[in-house]
């Protein structure tokens, strides 16, 4: 293959899948595929480890690490800053690891802008908006956090139409089964795209004479 790893990208709203997918394909390719650990300026919440989770930086030292040029990109959601850092891109294609990302639309637009032979990037959505409220309203919370949810989601669905020629899969997740199947069969299928094989190796695999 020719070495540079592929950015599969899960996007979509809270509530979608997106966490479960992404766990499901690193175990699945668990030699083959590595999480991208993001970082941000929020605070962990309970549960989270840093450098698993994500990488945890205070605001300001978030901020001095852009200005550093450290990011490949970041983006501020819900006022806390959320951004890929240089180094994990370089340590898995030194690896030889693809790399899953659930990041914000906005980052995954900007992958396809800058990578857009490697990027990947899947829609996952739940089956109605009423399945989804459902199951954002199960998380907990109040109200009020059920109201930001449901904007933050109308954003990434208006997102989702303007760039819709540009978003490769839209996976819906009614059955979590048959979700994580066809994940797995994007996987695959993007692998054995016939432009991921080096001009080399396809030359060898598909000689234009063959010695008798």
């Amino acid at each position: 293959m020719t070495g540079t790893p592929l950015f599969f990208i899960l996007v979509g709203p809270a509530g979608s899948g997106k966490t479960t997918v992404r766990e499901h394909l690193i175990s699945r390719f668990n030699q083959t595929v590595r999480k991208c650990v993001t970082a941000t300026s929020r605070p962990p919440r309970p549960g989270e480890v840093d450098g698993i989770s994500y990488n945890f930086f205070s605001r300001s030292d978030f901020e001095a690490r852009i200005g550093r040029g450290e990011f490949v990109e970041w983006q501020e959601t819900h006022g806390n800053l959320y951004g890929t850092q240089k180094k994990t891109l370089e340590e898995a294609r030194v690896a030889g690891h693809d790399i899953v990302f659930d990041i914000d639309i906005r980052g995954a637009l900007f992958y396809q802008d800058r990578y857009p032979e490697n990027t990947v990037i899947i829609f996952l959505v739940p089956p109605s908006v009423e399945r989804l409220t459902e199951r954002l309203r199960a998380r907990g919370g109040s109200e009020e956090d059920l109201r930001i949810r449901l904007q933050t989601a109308e954003r990434e669905f208006e997102l989702f139409h303007i760039n819709e020629n540009v978003i490769n899969y839209l996976v819906v997740n009614d059955s979590l089964s048959d979700a994580l199947l066809n994940a797995e069969s994007i996987v695959r299928a993007e692998r054995l795209r016939c432009q991921r094989y080096s001009p080399e190796h396809r030359a060898v695999l598909c000689p234009l004479q063959i010695k008798s």
